[in-house]
């Protein structure tokens, strides 16, 4: 009889406890946990719109860390040719929340036969627990002439698709 109440109401119980011990250590352990450093990115113009020389890309973050900052790193790369254009670094905290611009150089030069070059923007956060802990980024063009459009408008009467005088 002290047997099968022993495996009736003992084990079970038993079991049930220690179900609920793993529950609250699971628990426990995602308490624990940081939430993720978290970055809002944005590039103005945005594509398709394209700059040119002497214009101006900006760029604006903000980085809401989980872990102690080290600095940020925003890189600026041409994907198309594969060069390293330009590399600022904020220490510490002094990079979370930042407005950035580029302006591209009055002698730059696009390249033969191509009627854009892709340039990339990533914002880069380090952190004294991780290292590169996370990054950001976007894509925005640059050109040598964007180009002009001409319009002409008239009143086509007798249908020819030809400007008639008068």
């Amino acid at each position: 009889m002290m047997r099968s109440l022993r495996k009736l109401f003992v084990m079970p119980l038993g079991a049930v406890l220690f179900a609920v011990l793993l529950v609250l250590m699971a628990t426990q352990i995602a308490a624990s946990q940081p939430p993720p450093t978290t970055i809002s990115f944005s590039v103005f113009p945005p594509p398709p719109t394209a700059i040119t020389p002497g214009e101006v890309e900006t760029f604006v973050w903000q980085i809401v860390p989980a872990t102690t900052p080290v600095s940020v790193t925003l890189t600026i790369f041409d994907l198309d040719n594969s060069v390293l254009i330009e590399q600022r670094n904020f220490p510490g905290s002094s990079g979370l929340v930042l407005t950035q611009t580029y302006t591209l150089p009055l002698t730059y030069t696009l390249p033969f036969g191509v009627p854009f070059e892709r340039y990339r923007a990533r914002v880069s956060y380090y952190s004294d627990e991780v290292g590169l802990e996370t990054s950001a980024e976007s894509i925005f063009w640059v050109t040598q002439d964007t180009g002009n459009i001409e319009v002409i408008k008239f009143n086509d009467r007798d249908g020819d698709g030809i400007r008639d005088p008068g």
